[in-house]
């Protein structure tokens, strides 16, 4: 076999093979779209809400890992800027990292160039996905002042909606009382106070991420994994 026929195959699928940025181009307005859906559901979350019976979904919810199926925002993320989260959740999900790269966490020059074969069905699976648990922080005391701190406790609240639907399928809560005492420090540019709600926030996140998945589990029949 030539060069010349060993080279055929190769630029045949260099030239196939879509850059990052024209797959993001062409799935811009989609994902637009599912953003807006997204905000639309967060901002119709009841105030205050009870858990619900449980019951097991089809198909099961499974948040986290290679078969994952569900996607998980803050509520601040899911309503979009200039809401800031209150939660150290990173979200999860194919979902949540094609909203980003196609709003407000845009991939970098480099990446964008690439030649992905497999990056046009991460924008189909994530438009695909069936359910999207959103999570939502209600801190209800929180002891911090210049002289020290006092404590803190919080509700915590998970909705797994129905995508596209919007329709909610389960709600669970836990509620957490922050550690007596903690340690921290300030980050350049932070307050006393600051640096304490930032503590306190991770520390009452660490303790209802656990809650909160077995919790889903027994309501819905799924898997999860904050």
């Amino acid at each position: 076999m030539t060069k010349r026929a060993l080279l055929l195959p190769l630029l045949c699928l260099t030239a196939c093979t879509e850059r990052r940025s024209s797959v993001i181009a062409r799935y811009q307005s989609p994902m637009d779209e599912m953003r807006e859906s997204v905000k639309q559901i967060a901002t119709a979350l009841p105030r205050l809400t009870q858990p619900t019976p449980h019951g097991k979904l089809v198909p099961a919810p499974i948040a986290g890992g290679p078969e994952s199926n569900t996607a998980v925002l803050t509520i601040e993320e899911a309503l979009g800027p200039p809401n800031a989260a209150e939660l150290n959740l990173a979200g999860q999900g194919e979902l949540v990292s094609c909203l980003r790269w196609t709003g407000t966490a845009p991939m970098s020059g480099s990446a964008l160039a690439e030649r992905d074969r497999e990056f046009a069905a991460v924008f189909e699976r994530a438009l695909k996905t069936p359910y999207l648990v959103i999570v939502r922080a209600r801190i209800e005391q929180l002891g911090l002042d210049r002289g020290g701190y006092t404590g803190g406790d919080a509700q915590i609240d998970a909705f797994l909606v129905e995508l596209p639907s919007g329709l909610i399928k389960a709600v669970v809560q836990t509620r957490v009382t922050a550690p007596a005492e903690i340690k921290y420090r300030p980050e350049p540019g932070e307050t006393i106070p600051m640096a304490m709600r930032r503590v306190v926030l991770r520390l009452i996140w660490s303790e209802a991420r656990g809650r909160l998945a077995t919790a889903l589990e027994m309501s819905t029949g799924g898997t999860f994994r904050f």
